[in-house]
């Protein structure tokens, strides 16, 4: 495997790239919040179909559900010797 020090000029590609797929995905996202569900959207050329599920628009378990099934877990991993 290469050093470090030889991976270091191909850096400014990987963050370019990066950078690349992370304002393609705050596009995809923006665009898929302004359009309601069921219906097509289309970002840098691809045309997409927002999902019909109200899943997406409110959370699946309170943050209280969420803790107690945290706390349960980890008092369940402690016990284990």
């Amino acid at each position: 495997m290469p050093g470090p020090a030889r991976l270091l000029p191909a850096l400014p590609v990987l963050v370019r790239a990066v950078d690349d797929q992370r304002t393609t995905a705050r596009s995809l996202l923006e665009a898929a919040a302004r359009t309601e569900p069921g219906q097509a959207f289309t970002v840098a050329g691809v045309t997409l179909n927002r999902a019909a599920t109200s899943l997406l628009s409110r959370p699946s378990a309170q943050a209280n559900t969420i803790r107690e099934s945290r706390d349960k877990n980890c008092a369940d991993f402690a016990r284990r010797d």
